[in-house]
């Protein structure tokens, strides 16, 4: 009977406690529980201006001849490149890969020893055609257990790419008979 006037004269104070906890409660099983949607690798994604998709992501020290490149590893991220109009170009600046909490910048100076993999964005326009090319990042050795996420910043909105590195031991491609038709 006590119980029942208690109530009654503090119903408001109750009710904000118990939808407080309630609320409180749904939040925390919806961000503990849920699984987030995670974007990986294989799916095409849409940017402002164009569209890409990584398509193979490899950990390597080692060039196509066995000569070792870095005392670190080198994260190569092969990506698919379509303009979504005519004749676009993009920034590569606006590419990282994000390692914990640390963003690695792409590293032209290991292209020329990658042939094997693929070619570069040079800056030129992409077509309305899917092209191939290939982003490289020097990473620390202590950073190799960890996750790899190939970043694109679209003017503020952040795409995010959960990347699963393959160990690239030398490709079966003829890289000097390739370079030779080449030229």
């Amino acid at each position: 009977r006590y119980l029942k006037y208690y109530y009654k004269e503090n119903k408001l104070i109750i009710n904000s406690v118990i939808c407080i906890l309630l609320v409180l409660i749904f939040l925390i099983i919806y961000f503990v529980f849920v699984p987030r949607k995670t974007n990986v690798e294989g799916k095409t994604y849409f940017a402002k201006d164009f569209d890409f998709r990584v398509n193979n992501t490899y950990l390597i020290k080692e060039d196509y001849k066995g000569n070792v490149l870095t005392e670190n590893y080198l994260v190569v991220v092969d990506v698919s490149l379509k303009s979504a109009f005519n004749k676009t170009m993009i920034f590569v600046k606006d590419f990282s890969l994000q390692v914990e909490q640390t963003s690695f910048v792409h590293e032209k100076k290991y292209l020329s020893n990658l042939v094997d993999i693929g070619q570069a964005y040079n800056g030129d326009a992409l077509e309305n055609k899917f092209v191939n090319y290939i982003f490289v990042f020097e990473v620390p050795e202590k950073y190799i257990k960890s996750d790899f996420f190939f970043s694109y910043n679209d003017e503020g909105e952040k795409i995010q790419i959960k990347l699963n590195p393959k160990n690239h031991k030398n490709n079966s491609v003829d890289v000097s008979s390739e370079i030779s038709k080449s030229i």
